[in-house]
């Protein structure tokens, strides 16, 4: 109640986001929706639909945010519709629209309710930015408390990440086509470089045509199949596709007892090699310049210009 949060039963009391939640930081709306989400919110899901004469194709599906109001306050529901539609909006999800309807019964004390609907577009970006997790870019939200939307919305999450990855390649591809074709480069030249079909470069350079996504057979649930073979608890298999040095400033992180080796937000770390290597070194140095130099620690977190110079 502190927080916010409403007393009693939620259909019958005139509630809204809590105000401290608009001048919250970033992390805590993305954590305050998350949890939010875990509970009652919309389940992704990534189906196979057949085609007549046709191959099959991925469908996003994502069911509206619902929740039942008193009739008397239906106002006040649609104004908390909207709000959390305007949270929403603002980590990537884009949302069709808000609207109230009749649910067409009536409870034991005579008192009627109408269901709340914020509904979602059913396209990549709002799948993605519903389902990946904290810490990537363009994350956005992702569930907690609820082990099974978590599940899906990982897989899923992982899927979309694919075929986004894909869609953004295609796109440099036919910025780079355009731009060889104006240097004088042949079509089947540039098809060559890119690894593309010469039609396709063909109808970009000759013809005017917009790249729109290009054509992959890969399919969400013979995907999932295939990436969790041999793994469990929501690991899966993936590509390296290149190692590098990078610098960020916050990093979310978990302990393993048996292995020191794990992912944090994409990248294969070590939770305690630099310390144990680095502390002995450091206390011999200590002794040798005692008096002569000082060494201490730097806090990366709050130094970060001075973490990114020297890596």
């Amino acid at each position: 109640m502190v927080l916010g949060a409403p007393a009693g039963r939620k259909t019958d009391a005139e509630y809204g986001l809590p105000g401290w939640l608009g001048g919250a930081s970033e992390l805590v709306q993305r954590e305050f929706l998350a949890a939010y989400l875990g509970g009652d919110g919309p389940k992704v899901d990534i189906r196979q639909v057949e085609r007549e004469k046709k191959l099959p194709y991925n469908s996003v599906n994502i069911n509206d945010l619902e929740f039942h109001k008193n009739e008397r306050l239906a106002k006040s529901g649609m104004e908390l519709a909207t709000s959390l539609a305007r949270l929403l909006e603002s980590f990537g999800v884009r949302v069709a629209k808000v609207f109230s309807e009749d649910e067409g019964v009536v409870w034991k004390n005579g008192r009627r309710s109408v269901i709340l609907h914020v509904r979602f577009k059913h396209d990549v970006e709002t799948a993605f930015s519903l389902t990946r997790r904290i810490g990537y870019v363009y994350c956005r939200i992702g569930y907690v408390y609820c082990r099974q939307k978590q599940a899906v919305a990982e897989a899923a999450g992982e899927f979309l990440a694919r075929i986004r990855r894909r869609r953004e390649k295609w796109q440099v591809n036919y910025a780079m086509a355009v731009q060889w074709a104006k240097a004088g480069v042949g079509v089947k030249g540039i098809a060559d470089k890119l690894g593309v079909n010469a039609g396709t470069v063909w109808g970009w350079v000759k013809e005017g045509k917009k790249a729109t996504t290009n054509y992959y057979k890969e399919k969400f649930r013979d995907w999932v199949v295939g990436v969790e073979i041999g793994l469990k608890d929501g690991l899966m298999w993936d590509i390296v596709d290149g190692v590098g040095e990078v610098f960020l400033p916050k990093v979310a992180r978990i302990s393993v007892a048996a292995n020191h080796n794990f992912i944090a937000n994409g990248f294969v770390v070590h939770n305690c090699g630099p310390c144990k290597m680095s502390a002995p070194v450091l206390d011999q140095l200590s002794e040798e310049y005692a008096g002569k130099a000082v060494i201490f620690k730097v806090d990366v977190d709050k130094e970060t210009d001075l973490a990114a110079r020297f890596g």
